[in-house]
């Protein structure tokens, strides 16, 4: 018997539009309470897929051993994922398998966030331990599996609760380029009597 994803709202932690393998068109992945992510078609209404929490998998990595916080999808792999939990794991997924690949656990409390570059070669995780962790993707020649070693962390003043990847600084001719094609105006506002 296939699993029924919850229908309460409370467990639901995190939405997000992904696609599956063997699926055709959207699936929405949603985690929550139960330390799975689960994948269900949006036309349909389906279940497609499920990843739970293992006791270890063949490569050694695990699942979630608490609520399971955010999910996002690999830009340039879609058949992985990566997902933040409670239990201060960042966790990666190999959806066509439906197990998980890798497990990071260099988070000290809940790992709240978690966003993959444009490109997929960087990783990065925040977490309520006032860290954003960076993470490259080390995998070797050839092989499509993401391994992500983390190569920097940021400490934060407060608990980050939100990631994006953006593009780094521009350099003089790009910034000499921008400004022929942007007009300004130049505005006068107007001061008390």
């Amino acid at each position: 018997s296939t699993p029924k994803p919850s229908s309460a709202a409370s467990d639901v932690y995190k939405r997000q539009p992904v696609t599956y393998p063997g699926a055709e068109g959207t699936c929405i992945a949603t985690t929550g309470a139960d330390k799975r992510i689960v994948i269900t078609h949006v036309a349909s209404g389906e279940l497609v897929g499920l990843l739970e929490p293992t006791s270890q998998s063949a490569c050694g990595a695990h699942g979630h051993r608490a609520a399971v916080l955010a999910v996002c999808q690999h830009p340039t792999a879609p058949q992985y994922m990566a997902t933040a939990g409670m239990d201060g794991f960042v966790v990666v997924w190999d959806t066509r398998r439906d197990e998980p690949v890798q497990t990071l656990g260099d988070h000290r409390r809940y790992a709240v966030r978690v966003a993959f570059s444009e490109d997929g070669m960087f990783m990065s995780s925040a977490g309520y331990d006032k860290a954003v962790h960076i993470y490259a993707n080390q995998s070797e020649q050839g092989n499509e599996q993401p391994y992500f070693v983390r190569i920097h962390t940021i400490e934060t003043q407060t608990n980050p609760e939100a990631l994006l990847f953006v593009q780094g600084p521009m350099t003089p001719d790009t910034h000499a380029n921008a400004s022929q094609a942007v007009s300004y105006t130049h505005l006068t506002l107007p001061t008390k009597a």
